[in-house]
């Protein structure tokens, strides 16, 4: 069973969430829980803004090339 996470774990390969760090909230995917997951969709979708990952891995938004 290639998709069960492990016992005691948050999510498959992650301990917490990789933006705020809770795991109190549900995992949704790519390492975040469903508070960051549905803000980073929102902030790529919405405004012009693409959604990147900084070098420690937070999240940061950067101005989609042609947006006003």
């Amino acid at each position: 069973m290639a998709n069960v996470k492990p016992k005691g774990k948050w999510a498959k390969h992650f301990n917490a969430c990789r933006n705020c760090a809770t795991n109190l909230i549900p995992h949704k995917a790519d390492g975040l829980c469903q508070r960051c997951y549905m803000w980073a969709y929102r902030q790529g979708v919405k405004g012009g803004f693409v959604t990147q990952r900084t070098e420690r891995g937070l999240l940061k938004r950067k101005k989609r090339k042609g947006s006003k």
